[in-house]
Formats: C-alpha cells, structure tokens, sequence
C-alpha cells in the first residue's frame, strides 16, 4: 500500500482583509495531493505574519493566545490524521476537515454530515456499495444543497433547524423549479432520511421531521413479455454482432431471473454442477445480500 502524503499549516487570507487592517488566519490540509481550507475564526494584521513558520510575529498576550491556539489546533489536526488511518486505513482532506469541524460543533450541520457520509463510504464502491448508488448519494446532497441556496440563501443548516417544514419545502422545490421526476425526489428523500437517521444515532435531533411526511411514490407499471412478444425475441433473426449479444445477454436475465447488474457480476464460480448433469446459479442479488439459487435452464446456457 502507497504511503499517504499527508500536510497542515496555516495561512492568512489577504484578500479577505478587514476595515480594522487584519487578515483571517485560514488553516490548509493537504492528503495526497487534495486540499482543503478551513476557517480558524482568528484574524491578524498582517505585519505581524510569520508566513515561513506559520505563527504571528510578536510577545504581546493577544499573539502568545493566537500562537497557543494555532498550536492546539495543528496537534488536533494531525492527531485525528492518525487516528483514521490507524483505525481505518485511510482519510481524505475533505473528510478529515468534516471530523474536525463535527469536533468543534457537536450539535451537527447537515451538509458536512453529508460530505462525512459520502466521504466513508468513497473507499467502498464497486466493493460494498455500488457504482450507481455513489452516485445518487453525491447527486441528492448536490440537490439539497442548491435547496438550501435557491429558497433559503444558506450554504448549511443545523440538524437542530430541521423540521417537516423543511422536507416539505425541499419536496416542492424539486417538484415545482427543478421539475423532477417523482422517482429522482424519492432518491433526495432517502438520502435525506440517511442523514436524519445518522443525526438521530449522533444525538444531533430527537425528534424525527419525516413522522407527519407522506411521500408521494411514483407509479411503477411492472412490465412484461407476452409469449408471442417473448417468441418474436428468440426468432427474429439478427446479424448486428453487438445486438445480437444484447439479445443473447436480455434473454439470459429473463430466463433466469437475474437483474443486469446480477448477471453483470456472474462469474464461473456461481455455476454449481451436480451429479446428474444439473447446473445450478448460486448468487448474492446486490440490492438485497440474499443468496438467490436459480436452475440453468438449457435455453439459458
């Protein structure tokens, strides 16, 4: 395994400077090349600025404290680097800024729960979680992210601020300005009912804003062939190579059962032969983790 590359220091912001002459004191982590900036919540003039060594310049009691602070801050920082990768083998900036500011902040902010979430489970695609469901995590926070923006001209909220008014406003938001399918809201809402949940484990809210919400579910029409439909499929003659697989591949998921991304992950080792001559598909369906067992049917093979 490749070493991390791991980085902090501190930095002031001069093109934040304030009326008063002073700059903000920014803190940067670098891992493995990303970076990330926070906010110290500490400002100096910037004569006083020690860039080289990344302190303030000076023995006055005001500096000394700003010294102290940027100190404690700097062993936070790397003593929770440490932390992550001894306990989980791996961080990345974004992530450790989250912990960080959820050690600074223990009643919770939503987005930064969200980038905590994402981030954990980042290491975990294509093992445990899957491609598309990535996906739909980093696509529903973008969403509510741009609710927050658009209808409440804010970047984060606390979990503590977040009640059915709330879903409600996000639910007509996505309907009525971003004009979304019912099928895509009900991917915001769960991924907002994960973050609710993880509050909840946290302590950050007690009482749950989904009880009263009734979300509105998409009407699903399950669709199937008839046999002639089905007969059509097997005789219709093809010669296209690569639809010709397709077919091949469509009529191996209906004749077994198995979902796309089931019969993507089929391999050798999931065909079981028995003695008379039988075949026999043994896998764990992805969206459930329930072994599914299927007779091979000659058409299918």
């Amino acid at each position: 395994m490749a070493r991390s590359t791991f980085k902090t220091l501190f930095y002031i912001n001069r093109s934040k400077q304030k009326k008063n002459g002073k700059c903000p004191i920014m803190g940067r982590i670098t891992i493995d090349g990303q970076q990330v900036q926070y906010s110290l919540g500490l400002d100096i003039n910037p004569s006083n600025w020690d860039a080289k060594h990344g302190r303030c310049k000076g023995n006055t009691d005001d500096i000394r404290e700003i010294n102290r602070l940027l100190a404690e801050k700097e062993k936070q920082v790397q003593t929770k680097y440490q932390e992550w990768i001894w306990q989980k083998g791996y961080v990345s900036a974004e992530l450790l800024k989250s912990l960080l500011t959820e050690d600074s902040n223990r009643n919770g902010i939503l987005i930064e729960e969200a980038n905590l979430f994402i981030e954990e489970k980042r290491p975990c695609v294509g093992l445990t979680v899957a491609k598309s469901t990535f996906a739909n995590y980093i696509y529903a926070k973008q969403l509510i992210e741009a609710y927050l923006k658009d209808r409440l001209d804010i970047t984060d909220i606390r979990y503590s601020q977040l009640d059915y008014g709330f879903i409600e406003g996000l639910d007509f938001y996505l309907k009525s300005q971003r004009k979304l399918s019912l099928a895509t809201i009900q991917i915001v809402i769960i991924f907002l009912r994960k973050l609710i949940g993880i509050g909840q484990q946290k302590k950050y809210i007690r009482i749950d804003p989904f009880v009263e919400y009734k979300a509105e579910l998409p009407q699903r029409t399950r669709r199937y062939l008839t046999t002639e439909e089905l007969q059509r499929v097997l005789q219709t003659p093809i010669i296209d190579k690569q639809f010709e697989r397709a077919r091949q591949l469509f009529l191996f998921c209906a004749f077994t059962g198995l979902a796309r991304v089931d019969m993507q992950r089929l391999t050798p080792k999931h065909i079981h032969r028995y003695e008379d001559g039988t075949l026999e598909i043994r896998i764990k369906r992805q969206k459930t983790d329930v072994e599914a067992i299927i007779p091979l049917l000659p058409i299918a093979r």
